[in-house]
C-alpha cells in the first residue's frame, strides 16, 4: 500500500480488521482529515463492488448525531474506499479497561443512544453486524459515536475445519450467526446486550478462548447471567439486558423501539436524572417517543394480503379436518352407546362435520372463562405493580431469578423443555382421568349392555358436579396445551431435536379435545320419542326408515336395542321427549337405588 489512495494522503494506520484498514488521511476536497476505510475486492467482481458502494450510498443518507457521518465512497486500486468523519476519543472498551466496570445509570444513558443509532441504520435496511465496545468511541465533550459499519455485509467463505463464519467478534456473534443464519436487526440488538453486559461487568455473558468454545456454548446454551455478576443492579435494566441476550431470535427484542420501551421502563425505576434527550446540533434524538415503534425493514413490520390468506387457509385447513374428526368421534360414541348399528346407522360424513360443529360450544365457552380469568387476574397484578414500587421490584425479581433457574436446567432449550412439558402433560390427563374414573366409566360404556345404575351419573340435572366440570377442565388443558406446544414449536430451530416430542405433544392436546367434547355429545344427544313396548318403556332411537325402528329399552335384562316393524303388534309411540338419563336416574331413586 502507497501512501496515497487516489487523491486521498493516507497519513497513517488507525486500525485493522477482517475486512480491511482504517487509516487517517487527508481529504483535498474537504481540505480535513478524514478517516478511510479501505476494503479489499476482486478486481473486476462488478457485482461486489457496486454492492459495497451501494451500501456506502445508504449509511451516507443516515444523518444521526451518534452515527459516524460518511462522506463519500469510491472504487480504486482493488480496493472500495469509505471516507468518513474523523472521530477521536476513547472507545468504550478503553474506558472499561481504564475505570472498570460501570454504573447503572451511565449505562441506561448508553444504551438509549445506542439503541437510536441502530434504528437510524436499520432504518436503510443495513445491518452493522460488529456491535462491540471497540466499535463505539467516546469523544472529549461526551458524545457516542457507532463506528466501523460492513462486517455484515461482506460474509466470507466458512472455515473449512470449523466450518464457522470469522464476521464480526465471536463474543459478540448471535448464536444464530453460528448455525449460518444471516445477520439481521435482531442478531444486532444481541450484540447491543453483550455491549451493555461488558460495560457492566467488564465480561462477557458466553466467554470462550477459541471460535469453537464459543460457538459449542452457544450450542449448549451454558452463558454467564447478569444477575449472578451484579446484584446490585435494578430489576428493570437487568430484564432488558436478558431478553436482548435470549439465545431465540424470535424472543428478543424485535426492534430497538422495543428496547427503547423497556430502557424509559428501567429508568422510571431509578432516581437519578438521566439525559433521555440530548443536544445533536438540530436533530433530536428522544426517547419520549418510545411508545411509537422504530423504524425497521418493512418486511418484518407487514404482512401481506396474501400472507394473511395463507395464514387463513392454513388454520382452516387445521380445524376443519379437526372438527370433522371430533364430530365423527362424538357421533359414533353416541351411537355405540344406544346400539346404532346396521341400516339405522344412516350418519353421512355432512352429519359428523355438523355434530362436530355442535359439541364445540362447551369447550369454547370454558376456554374463553379460563382466558377470561387470566387476563383479570394478569390486569389486576399489573395495576399493583404499576402502583406499588415494591410489588413491581419483587415482580421482576421473581421473573428474572425464574428464568435464570429454567435457563440454567437447560429449559430454555426446546427439546429438554419439550419432554419435560409432554411429561406433565400425560400426568394431568391421567389424574383427570382417574379424579373422574367413575364418569369416564359411565361416559365410555355402552349403555346397550352395561350397568344401568353407573349411568345415572350422566343425569344433565348433576352436570355441574360431574361430566360438565370434566368437560371444562379438559377443555382447558387442551387450550393450555396448545399454548404451550405452540410456543415450543416456534422456538425450536430448524435441526435441533425435540420435534418427537411436540408432535406427541399436539397428539395428546387433540385427545384432550376429544375427551372434552364427547361427553358432551352423548348426554345432550339423549332425548328420544317415548314408547312402549310390551308393556317396557323404551325409546325410538332411529325411525327415520319406511317400515322398521330401532328402539332401546334400557330395563331389559338383556337386548335392550329392539328392531320392531312400525306396525308390530304391542308397540306403542307417544308424542313426547325424554332423557333417558334422567329417567333412568329418576327410576333408581324411586327405587332407592340411588
Amino acid at each position: 500500500m502507497t501512501s496515497t489512495w487516489g487523491e486521498f494522503v493516507i497519513q497513517e494506520e488507525i486500525g485493522r480488521g477482517s475486512f480491511g484498514g482504517v487509516f487517517k488521511a487527508y481529504h483535498p476536497t474537504l481540505r480535513q482529515p478524514i478517516a478511510l476505510k479501505l476494503i479489499p475486492v476482486v478486481p473486476g467482481d462488478a457485482r461486489e463492488i457496486e454492492r459495497a458502494l451501494d451500501e456506502s450510498r445508504r449509511l451516507a443518507s443516515v444523518h444521526h448525531h451518534n452515527v459516524v457521518t460518511v462522506h463519500d465512497a469510491r472504487y480504486a486500486d482493488g480496493h472500495v474506499g469509505i471516507c468518513m468523519e474523523l472521530v477521536t476519543g476513547e472507545s468504550l472498551a478503553e474506558v472499561v479497561e481504564r475505570r472498570g466496570r460501570l454504573g447503572p445509570d451511565e449505562v441506561l444513558a448508553s444504551a438509549v443512544t445506542l439503541c437510536n443509532a441502530l434504528s437510524a441504520i436499520h432504518a436503510v435496511q443495513i445491518v452493522h453486524n460488529d456491535v462491540k465496545a471497540q466499535n463505539v468511541v467516546r469523544e472529549d465533550g461526551g458524545r457516542l459515536v457507532l463506528m466501523d459499519f460492513g462486517a455484515g455485509r461482506r460474509l466470507p467463505e466458512p472455515d473449512r475445519t470449523t466450518g464457522l463464519y470469522f464476521a464480526g467478534t465471536p463474543v459478540y456473534m448471535a448464536p444464530e450467526i453460528f448455525s449460518f443464519h444471516e445477520p439481521s436487526p435482531v442478531s444486532d440488538i444481541y450484540s447491543l446486550g453483550v455491549l451493555l453486559f461488558f460495560l457492566l461487568t467488564a465480561g462477557y455473558p458466553v466467554q470462550g478462548r477459541t471460535l469453537e468454545e464459543i460457538a459449542r456454548l452457544h450450542a449448549r446454551r451454558q452463558r454467564r447471567y447478569l444477575g449472578d455478576l451484579r446484584a446490585d443492579l435494578p430489576e428493570r435494566l437487568l430484564a432488558v439486558v436478558d431478553r436482548a441476550l435470549e439465545p431465540q431470535p424470535a424472543d428478543r427484542y424485535q426492534s430497538c423501539g422495543e428496547m427503547l420501551h423497556d430502557l424509559a421502563a428501567a429508568h422510571s425505576r431509578r432516581r437519578a436524572p438521566m439525559p433521555w434527550q440530548e443536544d445533536t446540533g438540530g436533530q433530536t434524538t428522544s426517547v419520549g417517543r418510545v411508545g411509537s415503534p422504530a423504524p425497521s425493514l418493512p418486511a418484518s413490520e407487514n404482512r401481506s394480503a396474501r400472507e394473511w390468506l395463507m395464514v387463513v387457509l392454513g388454520t382452516l385447513a387445521v380445524v376443519v379436518p379437526a372438527v370433522w374428526l371430533i364430530g365423527f368421534l362424538g357421533s359414533r360414541a353416541h351411537r355405540v352407546m344406544f346400539g346404532v348399528r346396521g341400516q339405522f346407522d344412516l350418519a353421512s360424513p355432512l352429519d359428523w362435520l355438523v355434530n362436530g360443529i355442535r359439541t364445540l360450544p362447551l369447550p369454547i365457552f370454558s376456554m374463553l372463562v379460563a382466558l377470561t380469568l387470566y387476563l383479570v387476574l394478569m390486569f389486576a397484578w399489573r395495576v399493583t405493580t404499576r402502583m406499588s414500587a415494591t410489588a413491581g421490584t419483587w415482580s421482576d425479581r421473581t421473573a428474572r431469578h425464574l428464568k435464570t433457574a429454567t435457563g440454567r436446567a437447560g429449559l430454555d432449550d426446546p427439546a429438554m423443555a419439550g419432554v419435560l412439558v409432554l411429561i406433565a402433560q400425560v400426568a394431568l390427563l391421567a389424574a383427570v382421568s382417574w379424579n373422574f374414573a367413575d364418569l369416564a366409566t359411565a361416559i365410555y360404556t355402552p349403555l346397550v349392555n352395561g350397568p344401568v345404575a353407573a349411568h345415572a351419573r350422566l343425569d344433565p340435572a348433576q352436570e355441574y358436579g360431574g361430566w360438565l366440570l370434566f368437560c371444562a377442565i379438559t377443555s382447558v388443558i387442551a387450550l393450555g396445551s396448545a399454548v404451550t406446544w405452540s410456543a415450543l414449536a416456534r422456538r425450536r430451530r430448524p435441526g435441533e431435536g425435540g420435534a418427537a416430542a411436540i408432535v406427541a405433544g399436539f397428539a395428546l392436546t387433540g385427545l384432550s379435545m376429544v375427551m372434552a367434547t364427547v361427553p358432551w355429545q352423548v348426554v345432550y344427544d339423549s332425548w328420544f320419542t317415548v314408547a312402549t313396548f310390551e308393556s317396557e318403556r323404551c325409546y325410538v332411537v332411529e325411525g327415520r326408515l319406511s317400515d322398521e325402528t330401532l328402539l332401546f329399552c334400557p330395563w331389559r335384562a338383556s337386548g335392550r336395542s329392539v328392531v320392531v316393524r312400525k306396525d308390530q303388534p304391542g308397540l306403542t309411540v307417544f308424542q313426547e321427549t325424554e332423557n333417558v338419563y334422567s329417567a333412568v336416574a329418576a327410576r333408581l331413586h324411586a327405587a332407592g337405588g340411588t
